[in-house]
């Protein structure tokens, strides 16, 4: 980045590089005449700063800078800008390429589908995107290579194999196939294949480094460390910043025992990567309670470690007696490494590597809570296995691999393994939420998931999984309102419900008819605000309107209509309805329920006023809803709205596709298909959504839908 600034009579120039520039030159330009030229080393960490005396103020001087091979790597003049010309400028919505549905999809569409998809950190979509496309295009160089890669990335190894030596047999030359391939044959300790595909990716530049990176690190697990050693330095010949095999390279020096002044050097890296835990601990520098505030920065360390060979040097690491940090140091539910069984499982494991036994190390762990334990790396598994080894009734154990298995949906591993756990520990917290998340979410075993959430509420009554689980099942087995609403009452204290709770168990209520009950949840509590999530208004204006609906349907106008008509007004004591409830109120949703409610007391003037008002909604959202409404009015046109109603359905289906919120989206496409007379389709997706996450009371609505409460 380059800044020019006009000072009296000077140029101020001031220049930060994004990556080290050895011998580079920097030159401050007159047109063709230069006013400064300066040979130097620019680096990220310093800003390189000049003020040059200008001849005169009326011109515009030019910076530029050239490598050590003199090519020209920036040019900058002042009040020049590289921008696209206006008439090239094209306003309004963006001509993009849509992704065509399944059956009409190319290998090109697939592979684009599942791109975008890594792209938005959604992998495990990826992943069933490579998949599904395989199963069409099996044969495919592309894909098999996309899906691969990802396999080996996620620690699918077996899978990665699997795809990537196919792809391999097509093609040697490809680096990035190699690369990822001896990560797979790593991960399925094929050593010696690994070693070979390493090899392979070193010859292109583009890999060099971090297949010498992973040659060093085989390499030095079989004792060979001088060999090591040269295979670091090849890395950093390809990767000169990167700090992991400046670590690396810092270790194994240190155990061939030079060169003498390898703590001199040892200092200078640790000056060029000052947050570098691994080389504060080569120096004798542990910073204790940094480690301590959380325990992957020790399990990082003594990885590192492992990878080298090095395991009495992680036992170490893995040993200690860490201080306790402030609470504010560390992330809620943290505890202490010491106290972390993922910790002590690898201090167990590595052990072992030293021909020690690990047996009181994997019992000490088995006893730790498992609260906030996230299993994620090879080492993880490694330890994991290792424990199973010496003890296959090791309940902790079982349940941290189901869970290492479930983050790479190796789901029938997972289930295997967590079904152990529950025989030898069924009060493992967590064990049941996960189970049955599982039975619920991939294999869509509603009874199985349903009984295995009653349990946890039983051995884990506070879990929010447990509810918000038994819940979505019942839904889906089309259990009645009441009977869900008695289940979130078994919450051990209604008083200190998570909000999530309450705002589910008040629209269960509100759904069975039990609208004072719904109304009493909202009183004396504290209702805080997550962005992109329900809101407390939302939830008090739909209970208000299932309320006002729901009394008219049933005779009770006098007091229908009054909560219809108070909708929007302040509740004493309830804070949250001073303001911010108007955007509700004037939904296509809202007029229309209001419409309802006043067309079924008899006061059609007003209510039509209601549906003109929500028949002008053009949002894809309050679709449904506007159709109705025009219905209603005399003025309806079958095929316009049969139009506007399919426009709204391809809206909907895109950002069903692509949205973080998929769970509203899908219930969207269910309505809009039901509205339109597909049934069928309709309810599969209202089904899906009752599968996904809870997006802006989509449970609720899709529950509704499918009991015939939404127009169609």
């Amino acid at each position: 980045m380059v800044h020019l600034e006009r000072k009296t009579g000077t140029l101020a120039v001031s220049f930060n590089a994004n990556r080290k520039l050895p011998d580079a030159t920097i030159q401050i330009l007159d047109g063709n005449t230069s006013l400064l030229n300066e040979k130097r080393d620019v680096v990220p960490e310093r800003v390189w700063k000049r003020e040059i005396q200008i001849p005169s103020a009326t011109r515009k001087y030019t910076f530029e800078l050239k490598n050590s091979e003199d090519t020209l790597l920036l040019r900058q003049t002042e009040g020049e800008y590289d921008w696209t010309p206006e008439s090239e400028i094209k306003v309004g919505p963006q001509i993009s390429y849509t992704v065509p549905e399944e059956r009409r999809r190319t290998e090109d569409d697939w592979l684009e589908q599942g791109k975008t998809e890594e792209l938005n950190g959604n992998l495990l979509a990826a992943l069933e995107t490579y998949k599904e496309a395989l199963v069409k295009f099996p044969t495919d160089f592309e894909l098999l290579k996309a899906a691969g890669r990802l396999d080996a990335c996620l620690e699918r190894f077996e899978e990665a194999v699997s795809h990537l030596s196919a792809a391999h047999d097509r093609n040697t030359t490809d680096a990035e196939i190699s690369y990822y391939l001896g990560i797979a044959y790593e991960g399925v300790e094929r050593d010696n294949d690994a070693v070979d595909a390493y090899e392979e990716a070193m010859r292109i530049p583009s890999y060099r480094a971090a297949a010498a990176l992973r040659l060093a690190e085989l390499r030095a697990r079989r004792g060979a460390v001088k060999e090591a050693k040269d295979f670091l330095r090849k890395s950093l010949e390809s990767a000169p910043e990167d700090p992991r095999a400046e670590e690396e390279l810092t270790a194994v020096s240190r155990v061939l025992g030079g060169p003498a002044d390898w703590e001199k050097i040892a200092r200078e890296r640790l000056a060029r990567f000052p947050l570098s835990d691994f080389l504060q601990e080569e120096l004798g520098k542990t910073n204790s309670l940094h480690l301590a505030a959380d325990p992957y920065r020790v399990l990082n360390v003594a990885s590192e470690y492992a990878r080298l060979g090095l395991y009495r040097r992680a036992v170490e690491v893995l040993s200690r007696d860490y201080p306790s940090p402030e609470a504010d140091q560390s992330e809620p539910g943290a505890v202490i490494p010491q106290k972390n069984p993922m910790v002590v499982y690898f201090r167990g494991y590595c052990r072992e590597k030293l021909g020690e036994s690990g047996a009181q190390d994997y019992l000490q762990a088995s006893r730790l809570s498992t609260i906030n334990i996230f299993p994620n790396t090879i080492e993880d598994l490694q330890a994991l296995k290792a424990a199973l080894r010496t003890n296959q009734k090791d309940a902790t154990a079982h349940y941290l691999l189901g869970t290492w298995y479930f983050a790479r949906e190796k789901t029938e591993e997972a289930i295997g393994e967590w079904q152990k756990a529950r025989e030898l520990n069924p009060r493992i917290p967590v064990l049941e939420a996960s189970l049955g998340l599982a039975l619920l979410h991939v294999k869509r075993d509603f009874t199985g998931a349903l009984n295995v959430f009653a349990e946890g509420i039983r051995n884990d009554p506070s879990n929010v999984v447990n509810y918000s689980g038994s819940v979505s099942a019942m839904a889906v087995m089309g259990k009645p309102a009441a009977e869900r609403a008695k289940t979130l009452e078994r919450y051990p204290d209604l008083d200190r419900m998570p909000a999530s709770l309450v705002y589910e168990l008040a629209l269960n209520r509100a759904e069975e008819g039990d609208y004072n009950g719904a109304n009493d949840l909202f009183r004396n509590r504290f209702f805080g605000s997550e962005e992109g999530g329900t809101s407390v208004r939302q939830v008090w204006v739909e209970v208000k309107l299932q309320q006002a609906i729901g009394l008219a349907r049933t005779g009770h106008c006098e007091v229908a209509l009054a909560t219809a008509k108070t909708l929007g007004s302040p509740v004493p004591g309830l804070a949250f309805t001073q303001d911010g409830l108007k955007p509700l109120l004037d939904s296509a949703r809202t007029n229309y329920l209001v419409g309802e409610t006043l067309f079924t007391c008899g006061q059609k003037e007003e209510a039509d006023r209601r549906y003109r008002l929500s028949a002008q909604a053009t949002d894809t959202s309050g679709a449904v809803w506007a159709w109705a409404s025009a219905k209603k009015l005399g003025s309806y046109d079958p095929a316009l709205w049969r139009e506007r109603l399919s426009s709204a359905l391809s809206q909907a289906a895109s950002n069903a596709r692509t949205s973080a919120n998929q769970g509203w989206w899908a219930y969207l496409v269910g309505v809009l298909q039901m509205a339109l007379g597909n049934e069928v389709q309709g309810k599969a997706f209202l089904r899906e959504s009752l599968l996904l996450p809870d997006n802006q009371m989509s449970y609720h609505f899709s529950r509704l839908a499918m009991e015939g409460a939404t127009p169609r």
